[in-house]
C-alpha cells in the first residue's frame, strides 16, 4: 500500500529541478511506465556502462531527468547489482515486491519479470489512475505487459492496490 501512496504523490508531477541522466548514445531501452494522466512515459535503458537509468520522455519526445523526489518515490531504482557477465538486477522504487532481471540476450538487453506466474520479457507497465481532491491521483489498478519468455506470446497481468 505505501508504494501505491507514494506513487499516487508522485502522478502529480514534479517538485524539484530534472537532474537524472536522459537517454544517451549506446542506451539499449528496455521498458517503459506509461500513465493514464497524459503520454509522457518513463523509459528505462541499459547504459554502456552496466547501469540501468529512469527517464522522462515527453509527449513532444523530449527527454528529461527525473526530479529527485519521483527517484527517490516512485520511478527511480531503489536498488541495482551485478549477478554476473551481462546479468542484473533492479528493483523499482515503487514496484519492490517485483525483482526485475535484466540480462543480456542474442537481441541485446531485455528486463525479466515474473507476469502472471511466468517468467516473461518486460515491456510495459500502465498505471491507471483517476485525480481527487487537491490533484492528487488515486491508483486504480497498473497492468503489466510483456511476452513469455519461453514462447513470445503477449502476457499480462493486472494488480489492484490494497
Amino acid at each position: 500500500m505505501k508504494q501505491f501512496a507514494y506513487l499516487c504523490l508522485i502522478l502529480v508531477g514534479g517538485l524539484v529541478s530534472f537532474v537524472s541522466p536522459a537517454l544517451g548514445k549506446g542506451d539499449f531501452p528496455l521498458f517503459f511506465i506509461e500513465r493514464s494522466k497524459n503520454r509522457n512515459i518513463v523509459q528505462y535503458s541499459m547504459r554502456p556502462s552496466g547501469e540501468v537509468v529512469a527517464y522522462w520522455v515527453l509527449e513532444n519526445g523530449e527527454e528529461r531527468g527525473l526530479t529527485a523526489v519521483q527517484r527517490k518515490f516512485a520511478y527511480g531504482i531503489k536498488s541495482q547489482r551485478k549477478l554476473g557477465k551481462d546479468r542484473f538486477e533492479i528493483i523499482l522504487t515503487a514496484f519492490k515486491k517485483r525483482n526485475i532481471l535484466v540480462k543480456k540476450t542474442r537481441d541485446g538487453y531485455r528486463a525479466f519479470v515474473t507476469i502472471d506466474g511466468q517468467e516473461a520479457v518486460l515491456d510495459k507497465i500502465h498505471v491507471e489512475s483517476r485525480e481527487r481532491w487537491f490533484g492528487m491521483p488515486k491508483v486504480l489498478f497498473i497492468d503489466l505487459f510483456g511476452r513469455s519468455s519461453r514462447k513470445n506470446f503477449p502476457i499480462g497481468e493486472r494488480i489492484y492496490p490494497h
